[in-house]
């Protein structure tokens, strides 16, 4: 069976170490900065975020560019409380899901834990972050931790939980996918006199700055640095339009060394993929639509058909066609026509 992905993966991308985990040594083998690595990584820096609440796709990129950033970083990936998602949540047998319902186990290329688990751990039994004063709040919040719903009012509410997150992370990121974009320079990041602000300048070949440009476009360069990656615990306050990330990872994500960047977009291809029963329904569904296919021919020369092994030949001229059609889009005067004429 042919795969888009490898598996195993090669000895390369198994060594890889990312060039953001921890601050190099200067050529005297001392600390660039002040702070000392081993005490920087004692205590676990985390990624959280909120699942985005629109259709499955837009969740998906979100969740993509969450573990390329938990990945280069080494922090620990908090996966949300399951939630009802878009559309999904009709099935009545199963309202929450959460994104381990989707994908092959990847914790071999970031940590993860659940925001149950973070809560016992960081907030219960070591206390780096404090619980909700409000009585009624913290119910709410230590109510959510497995399941949540997307009503203020509940007694498990995702946004009460989520709001709580924002409040007492230690860096939250006010970006948004078409204004802005990641720029993770792995020459320049961790140096002392860059300024520790989201928009500090640094130093670039010509060469970089114009790839930089070139990748942004319109949008405004965020530049990853010191504060960004000494901060414990960074929350994406993502389901709000004005800082929603819709758009996929290689598009808001930019490596100035294009051996990184190849890399994590190898890593979401091979680890961040679909489950086995996930992939063998769509190809029993697209299996299903070239018989079909083939039999609106009327069997015509150069069909497909099952061979006697049950796999569908390839022809020619034969075959289907998908188109991804947004009923909204027809409600657009300037699209010229509605729903009803697309046959």
């Amino acid at each position: 069976t042919k795969r888009g992905w490898n598996d195993p993966r090669s000895d390369f991308d198994r060594a890889f170490q990312s060039p953001f985990l921890t601050y190099p040594l200067s050529s005297s083998g001392h600390d660039t900065n002040t702070i000392n690595n081993n005490q920087q990584e004692e205590r676990t820096r985390y990624l959280s975020f909120e699942p985005d609440l629109g259709g499955w796709n837009n969740i998906r990129m979100e969740f993509e560019i969450m573990v390329v950033l938990a990945s280069a970083t080494n922090r620990t990936l908090i996966l949300p409380p399951d939630n009802p998602l878009y559309l999904l949540h009709r099935d009545k047998s199963n309202k929450h899901r959460g994104m381990q319902n989707f994908f092959q186990g990847f914790d071999d290329i970031v940590n993860i834990i659940s925001t149950e688990d973070f809560v016992q751990r960081e907030m219960i039994r070591k206390k780096n972050y404090r619980l909700p004063l409000d009585e009624t709040n913290r119910t709410r919040v230590l109510g959510s931790l497995k399941q949540c719903y997307w009503m203020k009012k509940s007694d498990k509410s995702c946004i009460t939980l989520f709001e709580y997150l924002s409040e007492v992370a230690d860096y939250v990121p006010k970006w948004h996918g078409e204004r802005h974009c990641l720029i993770m320079d792995d020459e320049n990041w961790y140096r002392r006199n860059h300024r520790n602000n989201e928009n500090g300048k640094y130093t670039h070949h010509a060469e970089r700055i114009a790839r930089i440009h070139k990748f942004c476009a319109k949008r405004t360069p965020i530049y990853y640095n010191k504060q960004m990656h000494d901060a414990p615990l960074l929350h994406f306050h993502s389901h709000f339009k004005d800082t929603r990330l819709l758009l996929h990872f290689y598009a808001f994500v930019h490596f100035t060394n294009p051996k990184v960047g190849n890399y994590y977009k190898r890593l979401v291809r091979d680890r961040v993929r679909y489950t086995d029963e996930i992939f063998c329904a769509a190809g029993k569904i697209v299996k299903s639509l070239l018989v079909e296919s083939s039999s609106l021919d009327g069997g015509a020369k150069g069909a497909m058909t099952p061979s006697e092994n049950g796999d569908v030949g390839r022809a020619v001229n034969d075959g289907y066609f998908a188109m991804h059609i947004r009923r909204g889009t027809f409600h657009l005067h300037s699209f010229g026509f509605d729903e009803q004429h697309v046959t």
